[in-house]
């Protein structure tokens, strides 16, 4: 019986300290444009009058953060073009679509397709802190756009590879693309989580003891 109870409270305080660091982790939304109306979308193609594809919207973390989820609000409005439908998303490191490349995903859309799409970057394990962008292309085909809206986001910005991205006018108030970025924050630990993870340790300290002596 001591033994049974020793090993229940070993248990109790380990539980706490698991207890202790799942807490520490919180999805966040950490950027959302994808839900702000669509006014116009630019086709993920390069020509002469223009440069496309790819195009990006930055993103910050403000802390490191893991189980990245990004994505798009696409149309498929060319389905003569190609074959399919296909689409790319990097995540490159700092603003704008030259940067490093941290992942990229391609992903092949149904025909027809009109909405937000998701991808699942959660392979790249955990991320520093610091700005990102989100970049999507389509391999140049023309096939796949990537709406618009008018709100801009204070927090992030629009590009394409020739720098910040305005839209065909400069005074076009299409500023940012329809994105949606989320993540589970992984930083410092919260002050409750801090001491449930202390009274752990410290109640297995304790019992170890009591079966010793």
């Amino acid at each position: 019986m001591k033994l049974l109870s020793n090993m229940s409270l070993k248990w109790f305080f380990t539980s706490l300290i698991i207890l202790a660091f799942s807490g520490s982790a919180n999805s966040a939304l950490i950027l959302d444009t994808a839900s702000s109306s669509s006014n116009g979308s630019f086709s993920l193609v390069n020509h002469r009058f223009a440069n496309y594809d790819p195009l990006g919207q930055s993103f910050v973390l403000v802390q490191s953060a893991n189980k990245l989820m990004v994505g798009g609000f696409f149309v498929d409005i060319n389905p003569h073009l190609a074959p399919y439908l296909s689409i790319t998303t990097s995540i490159v490191s700092g603003a704008g679509v030259g940067g490093t490349v941290v992942g990229s995903l391609t992903h092949i859309l149904s025909d027809g397709f009109s909405g937000l799409h998701m991808f699942d970057f959660s392979r790249l394990g955990r991320l520093s802190a610091g700005t990102y962008t989100a970049v999507f292309a389509s391999a140049g085909t023309g096939r796949g756009a990537l709406r618009t809206t008018g709100v801009d986001d204070p927090n992030s910005s629009a590009y394409n590879i020739d720098g910040l991205f305005l839209g065909v006018d400069p005074t076009d108030s299409r500023l940012d693309f329809m994105v949606r970025v989320t993540a589970h924050s992984v930083g410092v630990p919260e002050p409750s989580s801090i001491a449930l993870f202390a009274v752990g340790l410290l109640g297995l300290a304790f019992a170890r003891r009591k079966v010793h002596s």
